[in-house]
């Protein structure tokens, strides 16, 4: 058995197979161990890549649950800005409105006032113009009392 070829054939392949193991082995071993390595980086990145776009994710879909309210709560303020700012305007408003009312009736009080001198003045001209024309004609005092008279009955209808 040892005299034969396919022994010795055997025989080198084992030493060829354990010169393989011991050399080839460890290399494919240690390159083995540096793909892993580098596999198990890749997934811990990728779960912290998880990780933080699940924070993400978790902090869009608070403030989406959120915007309701928000909306809300804005709405609210601003309708309460509105009312304000209506009330004030109304008031402002009032105070004009007072303001020209107050100025309307001064100035009809004003034009009253003109309008009433302006007719003492015309009944006080006609009577010193009918005073002077009664003394030219040299009226007798009788009857320029009795003018003067009519003349103030006429008084109050004008």
């Amino acid at each position: 058995m040892i005299n034969t070829a396919e022994f010795w054939v055997g025989v080198s392949f084992a030493i060829c197979v354990g010169i393989s193991f011991k050399l080839i082995v460890p290399v494919v071993k240690s390159n083995l161990d540096i793909y892993q390595k580098s596999i198990e980086q890749m997934f811990l990145e990728a779960e912290n890549v998880l990780v933080a776009a699940q924070k993400k994710f978790g902090a869009a879909k608070n403030q989406l649950e959120a915007l309701p309210h928000i909306t809300q709560t804005m709405t609210e303020d601003l309708n309460v800005e509105i009312n304000q700012k209506l009330n004030e305007w109304k008031s402002q408003q009032t105070k004009i409105l007072l303001k020209y009312q107050h100025m309307q009736e001064h100035k009809v009080q004003s034009l009253k006032n003109h309008s009433e001198a302006r007719i003492y003045s015309m009944i006080t001209q006609a009577f010193l113009n009918l005073i002077g024309t009664c003394f030219k004609q040299s009226f007798t005092s009788k009857l320029q009392q009795q003018m003067i008279l009519s003349a103030i009955k006429e008084l109050p209808k004008i």
